[in-house]
C-alpha cells in the first residue's frame, strides 16, 4: 500500500484519490441534468414523496483505540495522527409520515487505512464498518425543487480491524450501538431525479475488539474498542416516487 511521508507522520493516500475519482462523474453529469429541471410552479412538494438514494462520502474519524493500537506497533518509527480520512459508500430509503416528518432507513459502509514503518517492517491496519441506521427527519424547508431536512437516529453497527504485520494477518471484530445526526438537502435535476447533498456526525460505540480466539490487538492496551467520533459529507443521487 503506497504511503507518502509527511514529517513525523505518514498517511496512506490510496483512499482519497479513489473517492475523488468516483465523485467526478457525479459532478460532471449535473450540468446537463440541470437543464431538465421542471418549472418551479409545477413542482410538487418534495418531502411527501418516498425516495431512494445512493452515493459516496468522505469523513474524518477519530478512533482513539485504533490509533493507539497502530502507534503501539512493535518497533514503530513513526506515529499516526488522531483523525483519519475515511471513504464511505451509502444508500437509503425514505418514507414520509406527513408533510413535516420522514422516516429513513440508511446504510453506510466505511473504509479507512492506517500504516506505519517499523524496525521489523511496515505494518498495515484496515478499519471497515457496516452502519445501518433508522433516522427520523424533520423537514426544515420544502420548495418543491429543493428540500432540506435534519435528522437524528441510530442503529446496531458492526466492524472489524485487519492487522497485517510481519507474520500476522488477523481480523478483530466488534459490534454495538451507533448514533447519527445529519443535515440533508435534495435539489431537482428532473421531475424525479434529484441531487443529494448531506453532512453527518457519528458517534460509534462498538465494543471490544477481539479475534476468533478472543484475543485483543495492541501492546499494553487494555480492552481496546471500536469507539469513534466522525464527521463528513455525502454526495449522490436520489430518486423520488
Amino acid at each position: 500500500m503506497p504511503c507518502v511521508p509527511a514529517g513525523p507522520t505518514r498517511e496512506c493516500s490510496d483512499v482519497r484519490p479513489a473517492v475523488l475519482l468516483c465523485l467526478i462523474p457525479l459532478v460532471a453529469g449535473t450540468h446537463t441534468l440541470l437543464a431538465q429541471r421542471p418549472n418551479p410552479a409545477d413542482a410538487p412538494a418534495t418531502a411527501i414523496r418516498p425516495a431512494i438514494g445512493a452515493g459516496l462520502g468522505v469523513a474524518a474519524i477519530n478512533a482513539t483505540d485504533v490509533v493507539n493500537i497502530v502507534n503501539s506497533t512493535p518497533g514503530a518509527l513513526e506515529q499516526v495522527s488522531s483523525f483519519k480520512a475515511a471513504a464511505e459508500f451509502f444508500g437509503y430509503v425514505s418514507v414520509p409520515l406527513d408533510a413535516s416528518w420522514v422516516i429513513k432507513a440508511d446504510y453506510g459502509y466505511v473504509l479507512a487505512s492506517y500504516a506505519v514503518a517499523g524496525q521489523f517492517g511496515s505494518a498495515e491496519y484496515t478499519l471497515t464498518a457496516h452502519l445501518p441506521s433508522v433516522i427520523v427527519q424533520y423537514v426544515l424547508h420544502d420548495a418543491g425543487l429543493y428540500c432540506i431536512k435534519a435528522g437524528l437516529g441510530g442503529g446496531y453497527h458492526w466492524g472489524s480491524l485487519w492487522e497485517k504485520f510481519s507474520t500476522l494477518d488477523t481480523e478483530y471484530k466488534a459490534s454495538g450501538a451507533g448514533i447519527v445526526m445529519e443535515l440533508e438537502g435534495n435539489t431537482a435535476l428532473g421531475e424525479s431525479l434529484f441531487m443529494y447533498l448531506g453532512v453527518q456526525a457519528q458517534w460509534e460505540l462498538m465494543g471490544s475488539l477481539q479475534d476468533a480466539g478472543g484475543q485483543s490487538p495492541g501492546v499494553n492496551i487494555e480492552d481496546p474498542s471500536l469507539h469513534w467520533f466522525g464527521a463528513g459529507a455525502r454526495l449522490g443521487f436520489s430518486y423520488l416516487f
